[in-house]
């Protein structure tokens, strides 16, 4: 009987690097905010208090950081163990990845323009549409995992053949 071609273990490395895309778009942004926060607490005069706009900023990029070490671990917990409800894990991800995005081109993005004293490496439109394209694959590839993946496996079940521990054959001496 031949096998077929999508396989939950082939659809979870696909996910997994739609996650490690995802991770990558909101390291762009967790280091594009946290540069800022830097350096608007470089320019202060010491003793004077913090910006708001600084612990704003700090906070951007901590919420992206947070989302993509999500992401990173998800990626490593699929190829583990592609697991059905690792997959629904993975597509919620997306969707929170994409809402960040829209947050961070809202309010942060403008306070970010409005001060226009940092050197932004890349700008934030083309980042967050790599990452609204990414997240929306890994919410499609997500779903073919789920549909694909039997609903009660354990751990073990899921992992791959070749990263179990097995005992020999038993032998028969007496």
């Amino acid at each position: 009987m031949p096998r077929p071609h999508v396989t939950p273990c082939r659809v979870s490395r696909v996910v997994a690097l739609a996650l490690v895309g995802g991770a990558a778009a909101l390291a762009v942004f967790a280091f594009i905010f946290g540069n800022e926060a830097g350096y608007l607490r470089s320019i202060l005069a010491v003793g004077s208090s913090v910006p708001p706009d600084a612990i704003f900023f700090a906070t951007t990029g901590s919420v992206a950081f947070v989302v993509l070490v999500a992401g990173l671990m998800l990626a490593t917990w699929l190829l583990l163990a592609p697991l059905r409800s690792l997959f629904a894990c993975a597509g919620a991800w997306s969707i929170v990845a994409v809402g960040t995005t829209l947050w961070i081109l809202g309010e942060p993005a403008a306070r970010l323009h409005a001060y226009g004293t940092s050197a932004i490496p890349v700008p934030l439109a083309p980042v967050a549409i790599f990452l609204g394209a990414i997240a929306s694959f890994c919410l499609a590839a997500s779903l073919v995992g789920w549909i694909l993946t039997p609903a009660k496996r354990t751990w073990l079940e899921a992992t791959p053949p070749g990263g179990r521990l097995t005992m020999p054959p038993p032998t028969h001496q007496a």
